[in-house]
């Protein structure tokens, strides 16, 4: 029992080692500190994750720095120091904001949506408090990454380097290995898993309340309530360790990423918001390999919507887009070139050779079409298997099909483009990988996990349109 309690404790130190610094940044941010002190705290722990961890990775990889309690401190401390000085200084108008968006949750939707949310996160912390991980990649992955980077004190591992050592998946990015290195080395823990598992079950709670600010003010708070409640009645985003956010996999974190920095992205026009948006994306792209790919995808429609957006509203476009897109773009494109740079003289172990090599060749092109038509079947299967996923499947579409109204508007056509984005880089690898049918076993809810914080608040849009509050409070953006 006292273990229990002291790995609950450390455990919340370890989280508020990421919201702290994340607060500060969020300062910066005037749509972001005018959220109730709870939403702004779940954009703070990704902000904090991208910052803390992303910083940490430049620093030893260009600077040499090690990674020593001292780093994540200096890293941690700055921007919740600076965030508090700022706090303090308008603290006037900061206390007059947050009494106007406290959430008040009188709604039966909303206390029902509350009450299964608090319910499925006790779960979670409970698990992760208690057992060791048990899922394949996580354990083979990124928590042996964790180990062999702490050890070494550097992200230059030799051990990840060098073929002298059998290693899969070694250019995976290292982000999320690096922020439970934060946690350990700060508080000096050793490796028990137990002790960083809750920061990967932290996203959970941080997603259900990124949905229920964005869909509350895309379709309103009824829309929103529920929008939460059928997400947390999911079996894959809770429970499923695979991917799901009890496991040690990347593929939550990075749905949290992505998700939050396009909609960050849609919700405001601001050059602070394009930096926070920029961060929040960058840390998709140092998340996962998949997550490059998606960010500069994220960064296009968004730009696009907005050449659309101001064409119609007959300001100046270009201008408009540079203002917020192009410091996100700026970062993006600055933590694609760090991990080419980080990842280039890496040894190529065998999972990558077969995969790359498969890309260079003109058989594999011609093969494309009947390689993604074998791999249908099984994502069929996996998209409508009841224990992953229950119903989602059937309730989503014919939400959207009573709520169809929603799609006039450009937000919620940009954010139901984001929620293909990751599904599309799936069947793409589906359609060039030798193996289609296994390789969708085991990936195809993942790229769904990654999509569905858009997906869900293109969902929360259709119940609004279909219950009539379309707007939300946003109409016609």
């Amino acid at each position: 029992m006292r273990q229990d309690v002291a790995r609950l404790a450390l455990s919340l130190a370890g989280i508020l080692l990421f919201v702290a610094p994340g607060l500060g940044l969020a300062e910066a941010v005037r749509p972001l500190r005018r959220l109730p002190l709870a939403v702004r705290s779940a954009w703070a722990y990704l902000l904090g994750v991208a910052w803390v961890a992303g910083g940490a990775y430049v620093a030893s990889h260009v600077f040499g720095a090690s990674l020593k309690r001292g780093l994540f401190l200096w890293l941690a401390v700055l921007p919740a120091l600076a965030g508090l000085a700022a706090a303090l200084l308008r603290r006037r108008d900061a206390a007059r904001e947050a009494s106007s968006s406290r959430i008040r949750p009188r709604d039966p939707v909303a206390l029902a949506a509350l009450a299964a949310a608090a319910f499925v996160c006790a779960g979670l912390y409970a698990e992760a408090l208690r057992n060791p991980l048990t899922d394949w990649d996580g354990r083979m992955t990124w928590f042996a990454q964790a180990r062999f980077v702490r050890e070494a004190r550097t992200v230059d591992a030799a051990v990840i380097r060098k073929d002298r050592w059998y290693l899969t998946n070694r250019r995976y990015p290292l982000l999320l290995p690096l922020a439970q290195i934060a946690v350990q080395e700060t508080f000096d823990l050793s490796d028990d898993e137990r002790t960083v598992r809750p920061l990967y079950a932290t996203f959970f709670p941080a997603f259900l309340l990124l949905l229920w600010s964005g869909a509350a003010r895309l379709a309103g708070r009824r829309a929103a309530s529920l929008a939460v409640l059928a997400a947390s009645v999911v079996p894959y985003f809770a429970f499923w360790n695979h991917g799901g956010a009890s496991g040690g996999y990347s593929d939550f974190p990075l749905a949290c990423f992505f998700g939050a920095g396009g909609l960050l992205l849609l919700l405001s026009r601001t050059p602070a918001a394009g930096l926070a948006a920029g961060l929040l994306l960058a840390g998709t792209a140092l998340t996962k390999r998949e997550g490059l790919p998606a960010a500069v995808a994220c960064l296009a429609v968004v730009g696009l919507r907005e050449l659309l957006a101001r064409r119609r509203e007959g300001h100046g476009t270009l201008r408009t887009v540079a203002i917020h897109v192009l410091p996100a773009f700026v970062l993006v494109a600055g933590a694609g070139a760090f991990f080419a740079h980080w990842a280039s003289d890496i040894v190529r172990d065998g999972w990558d050779d077969g995969y790359m090599q498969s890309l260079r060749n003109l058989d594999t092109w011609r093969a494309f079409g009947p390689r993604l038509s074998r791999a249908v079947p099984r994502v069929l299967r996996e998209s409508f298997d009841p224990a992953q996923w229950g119903i989602l499947w059937v309730v989503l579409p014919a939400t959207l099909l009573f709520g169809a109204r929603a799609f006039r508007r450009p937000r919620v056509r940009a954010l139901a483009i984001l929620a293909l984005v990751s599904p599309a880089i799936g069947l793409a690898a589906y359609g060039v990988h030798w193996d289609p049918p296994a390789l969708a076993a085991v990936t195809w809810g993942r790229f769904l996990i990654q999509a569905s914080l858009p997906t869900f608040l293109v969902f929360a849009a259709g119940l609004g349109a279909a219950l009539g509050n379309g707007s939300g409070g946003d109409r016609g953006r």
